[in-house]
């Protein structure tokens, strides 16, 4: 496990524990057929998913036949399901384990999961493994979601920010956007988003964008290096502020951005 990914989760965790959050709702089924062909020698296969933030589905046995077994279901929290997955099927085994190395995987795919297409879909063959829903994009081309809420404590009228990080590739055309959670209640509609380059230890704004969602910024990183998106309500009317669940998306040209990084201040 990636050492500073493992602290940055721990940190994260903690903070959730510490302080009261609102749950989130949103799930993803994951679902795989493996069709019958008569006359069959087909072998007893495993399936298992996991995703970039150690997210994953424990090993499933999945009998030949079956149309659309449901094995996993990945929920939203505060690190996103939204981006990339890798999933594997294995041989069927006494320790029914798939990745490791007494068993290695029969096949395997890796797909980009798309925010609100709906469930996954996976077809299994004796040698194969395809995605065949709408969730399942590319995994060259990327399009990375997290999810949080800006100012969701009623109680609280303080303007809020919330700021995220993720590491860029110089040249990489990045397209990022702001939008509501369509399945949630809000008030107002007007937010701020800013992207900011991390470069010579200061950060500089490279856009800035203030209006009504869904709002974009498209902008070429000038350098590879750390990168700063913040969505903040300040010098906004209280009457127009945007209050409620968002969704926070970069869609990258070189499909090198591993992670949306939330910090300490990303509302729960």
């Amino acid at each position: 496990m990636n050492s500073s990914r493992y602290i940055l989760i721990v940190i994260a965790l903690s903070f959730i524990v510490a302080y009261p959050y609102k749950a989130y709702t949103g799930e993803i089924l994951f679902a795989a057929a493996y069709p019958f062909e008569p006359p069959s020698t087909d072998p007893e296969l495993t399936i298992f998913c996991g995703d970039l933030w150690f997210r994953s589905s424990r090993t499933v046995h999945i009998p030949i036949g079956a149309t659309g077994q449901v094995f996993y279901t990945a929920k939203e929290t505060i690190f996103s399901p939204y981006g990339h997955w890798d999933c594997y099927t294995c041989l069927l085994s006494g320790s029914n384990t798939c990745t490791s190395i007494g068993n290695p995987p029969v096949a395997e795919t890796s797909f980009t999961l798309r925010k609100g297409a709906g469930p996954v879909r996976l077809t299994m063959t004796k040698d194969s493994l395809v995605c065949t829903s709408p969730a399942c994009g590319p995994a060259s081309s990327q399009s990375l979601t997290a999810k949080a809420t800006l100012g969701d404590d009623n109680n609280n009228k303080r303007r809020e920010r919330d700021t995220w990080n993720f590491n860029g590739t110089g040249g990489d055309t990045i397209l990022v956007t702001l939008e509501e959670d369509p399945e949630s209640g809000h008030n107002g509609e007007e937010a701020t988003l800013i992207l900011r380059d991390w470069a010579n230890n200061g950060s500089s704004a490279i856009e800035i964008n203030t209006g009504a969602l869904p709002i974009e910024i498209m902008a070429t990183l000038p350098s590879d290096g750390k990168y700063e998106l913040v969505v903040e309500q300040h010098g906004i009317a209280e009457d127009v502020r945007f209050r409620g669940d968002y969704y926070l998306s970069i869609e990258s040209s070189t499909a090198e951005i591993e992670e949306i990084t939330p910090t300490l201040d990303v509302e729960q």
